[in-house]
């Protein structure tokens, strides 16, 4: 997951329109009415594919790649949100894979919202209906909403690729990064082993190659500029993806440049030994400093 920013005021006008049309319908028939496929039309796919990168909201998979695109509605529609089936806050991009796992599911640590609040309301109104109102905000959602959560604050992952929480934040935040996670499946082979640890792995092998290259031609001698010159490349790819949000898991890549010790020089340690780890962080030590001068 990675926080999207999405203005929940700049409401596509087709989605605008279809929601005032329908609302009668969906105070009177509630979770009985039968949404409007129309309403979720190009347009409103194309914006939400604009702001994801055609990632899911979840997962961070590219869609293409798994399947068919959903737009996902944070608070179920059918699972006693009805009024809130064309609202622009609760709509999301989110993968086929990722929607089965959530379903209905909307597990809150506060009280939900009563719909009594929007009885004989004339049209929507921000105030019951944006997810950043107060209203939804005390609900205490325990999934994360990745327009309004910043998962980064709540998420790590560890070498085997599994996301998992992150170790110094409160019990109530651990709570919903574990839930998040678990109920969503985000740790399902797929994703765990098959991208984001084959993610990982590509990059260890890229510095453990270049190690392997360097003692065939230097033999036993260390010398610092150039060892550190042959790990550049390597360097320069990684950050560079780690910034760009078009890419596929962002997060797990934005961690393993923060917290490139524990992902790479840790592991260099234990197959070539403290020097040759040591001499890793040398070398990535003076890339930062040279990137920031």
């Amino acid at each position: 997951m990675r926080k999207i920013e999405k203005d929940f005021n700049a409401v596509p006008t087709e989605l605008r329109t279809c929601y005032k049309k329908h609302w009668s319908n969906l105070l009177s028939e509630k979770s009985d009415h039968k949404f409007k496929s129309d309403c979720y039309n190009k347009t409103i796919n194309n914006r939400l594919r604009k702001l994801y990168h055609d990632k899911c909201g979840y997962c961070e998979s590219y869609i293409r790649h798994v399947s068919y695109v959903t737009v996902e509605h944070f608070r179920p529609k059918k699972g006693g949100y009805y009024w809130l089936g064309y609202e622009w806050s609760n709509l999301f991009l989110c993968c086929p894979n990722c929607n089965l796992a959530k379903l209905k599911k909307f597990p809150i640590a506060g009280s939900q919202m009563s719909d009594s609040s929007i009885s004989g309301l004339s049209e929507p109104k921000p105030e019951f209906c944006k997810a950043d109102e107060s209203v939804f905000l005390d609900e205490k959602a325990i999934f994360l909403h990745p327009e309004i959560d910043n998962p980064a604050n709540f998420f790590e992952f560890n070498r085997a690729g599994e996301i998992i929480p992150k170790k110094k934040i409160l019990d109530s935040d651990k709570r919903r990064a574990t839930e998040t996670a678990k109920e969503i499946k985000l740790n399902r082979d797929e994703l765990a082993i098959e991208k984001r640890k084959k993610l990982i792995d590509e990059y260890l092998t890229d510095f453990e190659n270049e190690i392997k290259y360097y003692i065939a031609y230097k033999g036993s001698t260390i010398d610092k500029p150039c060892m550190r010159m042959s790990f550049w490349n390597t360097f320069s790819k990684l950050a560079t993806k780690a910034v760009d949000e078009k890419e596929e898991y962002t997060l797990l890549r934005k961690e393993l440049f923060t917290r490139f010790h524990y992902f790479f020089i840790e592991p260099i340690k234990v197959k070539f030994g403290k020097d040759l780890g040591k001499l890793l962080a040398f070398a990535f030590q003076q890339y930062n400093k040279e990137e920031i001068a």
